[in-house]
């Protein structure tokens, strides 16, 4: 009688000891980078948590025993490449799969909603940011034309690149 419980008890367990605490799988298409680095912030410092080498065809598998706690994770090669996900809410077991000319923007998530939604906002926020900076430069070469060295002006003599004098008392 205490076999026929100890065996599937057995089994029960070693399934769940088998399991890793967290498994994040990075797909880049193109990437040579012989290993990538993830870690996390604490405090104002980066932290590194795993490393894992390339297989040869741009697949790095990251796979620990330890849970991570939610928050704010990176990957980085360490010299140009840099991606932010988050673990929150859900099992860390998901992939991304991207194509090595920009992580952000051809990022594909699979397991992750709270990871689809930041990638989402990402690609906004980029592309929000590429709008602002042609406008900055249409204004800029608008200025240059009309023949200001300084840029834009808020008030005819005073720029708005100048420090602001204080309007208050002493």
């Amino acid at each position: 009688m205490k076999r026929i419980f100890l065996v599937p008890l057995l089994l029960a367990a070693a399934a769940v000891w088998g399991k890793p605490a967290y498994r994040i799988v990075f797909q880049a298409d193109g990437n040579n980078d012989s290993a990538l680095v993830m870690g996390y912030y604490h405090a104002q410092n980066r932290m590194v948590l795993d490393t894992s080498r390339n297989n040869g065809r741009g697949r790095f598998v990251f796979e620990g025993e330890r849970q991570l706690h939610p928050g704010l994770y990176f990957l980085t090669n360490g010299k140009d490449r840099y991606l932010e996900f988050a673990v929150y809410g859900e099992q860390p077991l998901f992939q991304f799969h991207t194509d090595n000319r920009n992580w952000v923007a051809n990022m594909r998530v699979k397991g992750s909603k709270q990871n689809e939604v930041l990638f989402n906002y990402q690609r906004a926020s980029n592309s929000l940011y590429e709008e602002m900076q042609a406008a900055r430069a249409a204004m800029d070469s608008a200025a240059f034309a009309a023949g200001s060295t300084t840029g834009w002006t808020a008030w005819p003599g005073r720029s708005m690149r100048s420090t602001p004098r204080r309007w208050w008392p002493r």
